[in-house]
């Protein structure tokens, strides 16, 4: 089973954060419609747009729309900390959510259970997941554990600290009873799929494979050489991940799309 994983959209009608969102997406778009048009799953893991707006997630709706990523091709949207729940819904109201109205949903796969995870909380950048999406999720992995259905978490806040000050000091508040949760669960979870850092990263958390890509409009250096609580950025390249899902196995993938031009077979 193959799933294209990308996060970080930032859409707006405008620039961003120095370039054009939009331009990015479509490029990114291109190369994975043209290369991987069998993938199963498409998911974004958050910050669809970048201030939250109706016209860019309308803008955003008419990009998949353009790509013919629609009906049973249409990705799998989380939203982040630059989203804002109502006006997402307005433009996606076909998006499933729980029974508190948060974006939450379990999507079952011929493998296994993706569940994917609703980590925004408006007013703040970092993460949160309450006491309504603990339970949620636990009642979840219940359902998951006592089925023997194995589960691939996505998500768009990182779940644990990746020792990037910029990053950790908005990521998800809740990290001990997160880390909880997934200890208890370990058996049943396959891998952590999220996004937020603009990174590439990867790791374990309680024996738990996580891995993230970086974003798809502005790629951000992982500041390891000191305290650093702005972001830094540079010539860095934007990507996103393949993942290829086995009972057994899962692979990511990262694809540096922007210069693919330049590869040449040996």
């Amino acid at each position: 089973m193959k799933v294209v994983h990308l996060s970080d959209l930032h859409i707006g009608p405008g620039i961003v954060m120095g370039s054009n969102p939009v331009e990015h997406l479509r490029c990114v778009l291109t190369h994975v419609t043209k290369f991987h048009d069998d993938a199963c799953r498409y998911v974004i893991t958050g910050d669809l747009v970048d201030q939250g707006d109706e016209q860019s997630y309308r803008l955003l709706r008419a990009l998949l729309e353009e790509f013919g990523l629609t009906g049973e091709r249409a990705p799998r949207l989380l939203i982040g900390n630059h989203d804002a729940r109502p006006q997402f819904l307005s433009v996606f109201p076909e998006t499933p959510c729980d029974q508190n109205g948060f974006v939450q949903s379990v999507d079952e796969t011929p493998l296994g259970w993706f569940v994917y995870l609703d980590t925004h909380q408006p007013g703040t950048d970092a993460g949160h997941y309450c006491t309504q999406r603990f339970e949620w999720l636990q009642g979840v992995l219940d359902r998951a554990t006592a089925e023997k259905q194995p589960v691939w978490l996505f998500m768009h806040h990182n779940p644990v600290p990746v020792h990037v000050t910029s990053s950790d000091s908005i990521g998800l508040v809740q990290t001990a009873q997160f880390k909880q949760l997934i200890a208890r669960y370990a058996s049943t979870l396959r891998h952590i799929f999220f996004g937020h850092c603009h990174f590439t990263l990867s790791g374990t958390v309680q024996g738990v494979p996580l891995a993230a890509p970086r974003s798809i409009h502005e790629s951000l250096w992982p500041y390891l050489e000191g305290e650093q609580a702005r972001f830094a950025t540079g010539p860095l390249e934007r990507n996103y991940n393949v993942c290829f899902i086995e009972p057994d196995t899962t692979i990511i993938h990262t694809v540096d799309y922007e210069k693919y031009d330049r590869i040449r077979l040996l």
